[in-house]
């Protein structure tokens, strides 16, 4: 089952292409006001524009964040249907977001592809940027590897590589990635299955074609 946030979540399902966003619909979780305005509201009978902003607004109060709507919403995270389509929107949205910077997204293999979709949903759109770029800071990254791995392991790791919590996230995710996600593994006939290459080196691939393409 696929992982998400509260607030990834939200956002998810505030967007009007998203699976997720048909089925709080379908489920009456979404409604429309008499102006055909999508609307969320609350079990007091309390209504908002739905947004992504009002959504936050809604999971950062205490007295809201546990209402029994919004955790029907949440809820659905737990519907394997949801999260498989959720993750695929997810990817999908990351790879038009990093292919709209320029990069050459379209001259991935299915197998690449998967990867770095896989890494999207590991990392949201802006930390893969990063990433990509290997433009993560030393704060951030000691901060994603602790969240990864926990603080004891992101310390060992750390060690390995001279103490960098750079290098260490960095690699600590290309392998993970290497040894999670194997194309030819999931395939009835593996033979045209290319097996893609690290995230480090599509990562590369696609720093070097977008400065290429200027």
């Amino acid at each position: 089952m696929s992982q998400f946030l509260a607030a990834t979540w939200m956002g998810l399902a505030v967007a009007k292409d998203t699976f997720l966003h048909a089925r709080a619909i379908e489920r009456g979780i979404f409604s429309t006001d008499p102006k055909g305005q999508l609307i969320f509201t609350l079990t007091d009978g309390s209504s908002s524009a739905l947004t992504v902003e009002n959504m936050k607004k809604i999971l950062r109060k205490q007295e809201t964040a546990r209402d029994a709507n919004v955790l029907a919403l949440l809820d659905l995270r737990f519907d394997a249907e949801c999260a498989i389509q959720a993750l695929a929107d997810y990817a999908v949205k990351n790879a038009r977001w990093i292919a709209g910077k320029g990069y050459p997204i379209d001259a991935l293999d299915s197998s690449d592809t998967v990867k770095l979709m896989y890494a999207s949903h590991h990392l949201g759109g802006g930390d893969l940027l990063n990433y990509i770029n290997d433009a993560i800071e030393e704060d951030r990254a000691k901060e994603l590897l602790v969240a990864q791995v926990g603080k004891a392991r992101a310390e060992l790791l750390a060690a390995a590589q001279e103490g960098e919590y750079v290098a260490a996230q960095r690699y600590w995710l290309n392998d993970y990635i290497e040894g999670k996600i194997v194309p030819k593994a999931f395939c009835c006939d593996p033979t045209n299955i290319p097996s893609g290459r690290s995230i480090i080196d599509i990562s590369d691939f696609l720093r070097k074609g977008r400065n290429e393409r200027g």
